[in-house]
């Protein structure tokens, strides 16, 4: 059950003081992480700790033509994609859609699935927020129209977090 919002809404509804705090320095184009964020060149993923088991991790690069993507799932973080900046095609499929193309690793906590057309696509810019669950397969990283350079953060919020996410939904 994917959510599809804003950031917002997500901060209005989150529960946890130190994500919030996370939330709120990333609305202010002046913070430091956001200036950290947009200084990465194309190609950049940083791993950024929020509390002992929830992580971001802080990322720019180019979007690319749909066929080079691919979907993909997690069985023990459930993901939150925060748009900072730039223009992205992504794309959502229930997992039993999909044929698996490479089986679960669970040192990446990983499961990619061949591309589909079965899927709804969603255009992303600046502040858009979508929260993937494990059932949920994702395809991130495409173009919508031309190439654009993104500028986001991922949190991985582990799953045994329903507290969480029962705030979020709400």
């Amino acid at each position: 059950m994917a959510i599809i919002t804003v950031l917002d809404e997500l901060i209005k509804n989150c529960p946890e003081e130190t994500i919030k705090k996370y939330l709120l320095t990333l609305k202010d184009e002046n913070s430091e992480t956001v200036r950290r964020i947009k200084a990465f060149k194309p190609a950049t993923f940083e791993r950024f700790q929020i509390t002992n088991d929830i992580f971001a991790i802080e990322q720019s690069f180019e979007t690319k033509d749909r066929h080079l993507c691919f979907f993909e799932s997690h069985k023990s973080y459930v993901d939150i994609q925060i748009m900072l900046g730039g223009r992205e095609q992504m794309e959502l499929c229930r997992i039993e859609k999909l044929e698996t193309d490479v089986p679960y690793d669970a040192e990446k906590d990983l499961i990619k699935y061949k591309i589909s057309d079965r899927a709804s696509k969603l255009a992303f810019e600046k502040y858009d927020c979508a929260v993937y669950f494990p059932e949920d397969a994702h395809l991130c990283v495409a173009k919508l129209g031309e190439t654009s350079t993104v500028y986001k953060t991922v949190l991985k919020v582990p799953v045994s977090y329903k507290d969480f996410f029962a705030a979020i939904v709400s």
